[in-house]
């Protein structure tokens, strides 16, 4: 990571996931692929152990909408 821009942006909450736990998540990664940027993360979720989230977004700044709702 050397050349990298912070637009101190928060481009994602647990809230935009029905099953993500406050402060539960990490390891998140922005992907380009057809013409869209997915954001996985990997969360606590609210029903017992853990999932890998997904995002969808136009732009890589966003706004970003969770992949299945």
């Amino acid at each position: 990571m050397v050349n990298w821009t912070d637009r101190n942006l928060d481009i994602l909450s647990h809230n935009d996931f029905s099953n993500a736990k406050v402060d539960g998540d990490w390891a998140a990664q922005c992907i380009y692929r057809n013409g869209k940027f997915y954001y996985y993360v990997t969360v606590e979720s609210k029903f017992g152990g853990r999932a890998i989230n997904v995002a969808v977004a136009d732009r890589p700044e966003g706004p970003f909408k969770d992949a299945l709702n």
